[in-house]
């Protein structure tokens, strides 16, 4: 059967259906954590998706950054109180608590933080910030440095809490019979941002090497879309005359779908097709975040953009699995994947 894997339309993810508005975005103001105050109290907190541990301590929180930092303050595991995501943004970021040291790769440029035995890269500059990491403790070595400390995963993205995935290393050529149609210049701006974001820099490339036509033509009922059976990414035409970073954040999503195709991390039903399409949206709003920040494009002004930021929110509060489970269109096709061979999404089509 004919595998696609479509952004889709919809209210909840993906742009409103024809005819139907968007429900408004609302922001409470999150209530303050024990510990939030201008006194001496302190809190240890944390959220329930994410490992991170934060100390609350005069109204900032602290990411405690590795086991050594934690102990040396004399922090207990029984302290650590769960919070929501929400009532942590709350707080202003305070420095980060590392006994660890932070190390720049002469190489790559990228950033390395040392704890607990092993090196993790630091994702990305906003990443960094959210952290609470600072540049002033940043020290330059060559390889050999780091070659000392075990290469651990990079650091989670600050605002997903989710790590991009790499290139797999090694991955099926396309077909040497199969003529690649030529690619649609009007995404190539698009895919120079991607290529300049370091988590996503050797996306494009992939693309290329994997064999993948991007093309622009309609994609029913929904954004963009990746089909698996002949390598094809699909831009809607109604969204290529937009920004190119919000082209590009619908590119981020349809290529993670290519990279798990190529890593074989593809293709299931249930609850792992499900888990793709949130890690999808998860990395497509790592990206967003990096060219708008964390709350997202501030002047939003377009459908895609409005959603785009909405998406973002969900990612921040850890919420991206139930609202792909919440959308009719998704549970349909990884639950009841025979009834794919309609259109994506029940409603308008074009």
């Amino acid at each position: 059967m004919r595998r696609r894997r479509a952004l889709l339309a919809g209210p909840s993810l993906g742009l409103a259906l024809a005819g139907s508005a968007a429900p408004p975005v609302v922001r409470a103001q999150a209530p303050p954590l024990p510990g939030a105050g201008t006194g001496s109290e302190r809190t240890v907190v944390k959220t329930p998706a994410r490992d991170a541990v934060w100390l609350v301590d005069a109204g900032r929180r602290h990411w405690i950054a590795d086991g050594a930092a934690f102990r040396s303050r004399g922090l207990r595991w029984e302290e650590v109180e769960t919070v929501s995501p929400a009532a942590l943004r709350f707080l202003e970021v305070g420095p980060a608590l590392h006994d660890g040291a932070l190390l720049r790769d002469g190489a790559s440029g990228d950033v390395y933080l040392v704890g607990d035995g092993r090196a993790q890269r630091v994702p990305d500059p906003l990443s960094f910030a959210l952290y609470g990491l600072e540049w002033g403790r940043v020290r330059p070595v060559e390889g050999g440095d780091l070659a000392r400390s075990e290469r651990g995963e990079p650091l989670p993205h600050a605002v997903t809490g989710k790590r991009l995935p790499e290139v797999p290393p090694a991955f099926a050529p396309p077909p040497a019979s199969r003529a690649r149609p030529a690619d649609e210049p009007r995404l190539a701006g698009a895919l120079r941002l991607i290529e300049a974001y370091p988590p996503t820099a050797a996306w494009p490339a992939f693309l290329d090497r994997y064999g993948v036509t991007r093309r622009i033509a309609p994609v029913s009922g929904g954004l963009a879309s990746y089909r698996s059976n002949d390598r094809t990414l699909t831009v809607d035409p109604a969204f290529v005359a937009g920004d190119p970073r919000a082209v590009a954040t619908l590119l981020v999503h349809e290529t993670l779908h290519a990279l798990y195709d190529a890593g074989k991390r593809s293709g299931a039903t249930g609850r792992a097709c499900i888990d793709e399409e949130a890690d999808a949206f998860a990395a497509q709003s790592a990206f967003w975040a990096s060219q708008w920040g964390p709350a997202g494009r501030p002047d939003a002004t377009t459908d895609l953009e409005v959603e785009l930021n909405r998406t973002l929110q969900a990612a921040a509060d850890d919420a991206l699995v139930g609202r792909v489970i919440s959308t009719f269109g998704y549970t349909l096709r990884c639950y009841i994947p025979e009834a794919g061979a309609g259109p994506p999404f029940p409603g308008p089509q074009d």
